[in-house]
């Protein structure tokens, strides 16, 4: 995934993680959307009593997690897997799936215009997520009419590019 979020996630988020390290009383995370580290304490990875932390987290293993707790001074962010419905799980794995495929149509674009992935993907970085958590939110807006490309769209796509 090309998004990296600059700062701290807010509290209450919901974001995907990579367990890096398990220990007996704690795991710790990588947060995908943030490139952060975080760290999941025992009584938050599952209700009532755990016997084996093992049995409920492997190491490699992509997991949705909320924030509890931010503290931007030390950097640390304490993390929940047991607050998490199976719904806001599920509604943020299709999040992670939809902008997978919208990083799809940009590396398709990307190899059509001759141009590194990268830098196009930067330039619609800019143009849309300021006011767009995700690129794929922008490009449903699009496809639904609520957004014109005006003089940005010049500068994103070139005129070589034909567009139906």
């Amino acid at each position: 995934m090309f998004i990296k979020r600059s700062g701290f996630p807010e509290e209450s988020d919901y974001v995907t993680c990579t367990v890096t390290n398990i220990q007996h009383n704690s795991v710790f995370v990588n947060i995908h959307e943030y490139d952060k580290s975080g760290m999941i304490t025992i009584s938050e990875i599952a209700p009532g009593r755990i016997r084996n932390i093992r049995d409920y987290v492997v190491e490699g293993k992509v997991i949705v997690c909320k924030i509890l707790n931010v503290n931007k001074e030390r950097g640390y962010i304490d993390l929940s897997l047991r607050r998490v419905t199976e719904g806001q799980r599920r509604l943020k794995s299709d999040e992670l799936k939809q902008e997978l495929r919208a990083e799809k149509i940009i590396e398709m674009t990307a190899h059509l215009l001759k141009m590194d992935v990268k830098d196009l993907y930067a330039k619609i970085e800019a143009a849309f997520l300021k006011n767009y958590f995700y690129v794929y939110q922008a490009f449903d807006d699009f496809l639904a009419g609520n957004m014109v490309l005006a003089s940005t769209s010049t500068r994103i796509f070139p005129s070589r590019l034909k567009r139906p």
